[in-house]
């Protein structure tokens, strides 16, 4: 997707508030889904 939500920048995004909320919850799914894969690696 093309949101960026970087240091306040979603506010200045063309984004609709849906596609707002879908990239929050696809960066925030990203994020466990990473720290999942980095607990499993120790």
């Amino acid at each position: 997707m093309s949101c960026t939500f970087l240091s306040g920048a979603a506010e200045q995004t063309s984004c609709q508030p849906e596609e707002k909320l879908l990239c929050q919850m696809r960066m925030l799914y990203s994020d466990i889904t990473h720290l999942n894969r980095f607990r499993d690696f120790f």
